[in-house]
């Protein structure tokens, strides 16, 4: 009897386990405001060529566009890659020689034309760097709010109306903590929806023998 218990006991030990445990929640919640503003930059513009902006709709459909392009100098805008001539020498082709790459092994122990191998180097390419004015989305303004538990607020609001200029975004990121069979994972949840599911505090997952991480993290459901 005792045998057959011990080797129940390590039959279960050796196997993938199916157990049950418990899981903690974080959250965070950020809404963010963005507006769509006039800056000055600077850059290589081809024969100092302006650009309409175009503003956004709804948020989208923008172009920032190039205008009032001044202050005009020369200066390196790119660079390429240019082939250096090889250099060649008479000799005999020697090991060392086949190695380098300077001629072949059925040359080998022949006086031969001796090449070094093509390379290359980067050249400056100039143009035209200019100041100008453009248009780009800028952060101004933001609301957040993180907590633990499984009640996180169904929206993070900011002051004011969104403007014909403006667009919001709304981040949400969730986690959870599971712990069962002497073992922890975090999952990172991608919805609220998903997330409240785990609101019971309870999980069952499964314990795959040798792995370090629970797998198949199921919510159970709260009576």
């Amino acid at each position: 009897m005792a045998i057959a218990l011990a080797l129940a006991l390590l039959m279960s030990a050796c196997s993938d386990q199916v157990v049950t445990g418990t899981a903690t929640g974080t959250w965070r919640i950020a809404a963010n405001r963005w507006t769509y503003t006039q800056v000055t930059q600077s850059g290589c513009v081809p024969d100092r060529e302006e650009v309409p902006a175009v503003m956004p709709i709804d948020g989208a459909g923008e172009r920032g566009g190039r205008q009032n392009v001044r202050d005009c100098a020369q200066a390196t805008c790119d660079t390429r890659e240019v082939t250096v001539a090889r250099k060649c020498s008479t000799g005999t082709c020697s090991q060392y020689a086949v190695s380098a790459g300077r001629c072949s092994p059925s040359e080998l122990g022949r006086t031969v034309e001796l090449c070094e191998r093509e390379t290359t180097q980067k050249v400056a390419v100039k143009g035209t760097r200019c100041t100008y004015d453009t248009w780009e989305w800028k952060l101004t303004d933001q609301a957040e709010q993180f907590g633990d538990g499984f009640a996180p607020p169904e929206a993070v609001g900011l002051a004011g109306p969104v403007g014909p200029l403006q667009r919001a975004e709304v981040s949400e990121n969730y986690s959870v903590l599971v712990e069962a069979g002497g073992r922890t994972s975090t999952e990172f949840i991608q919805s609220r929806e998903h997330y409240l599911m785990f609101a019971s505090g309870k999980v069952t997952a499964l314990k795959v023998r040798g792995a370090p991480l629970l797998t198949q993290i199921h919510p159970v459901p709260g009576s």
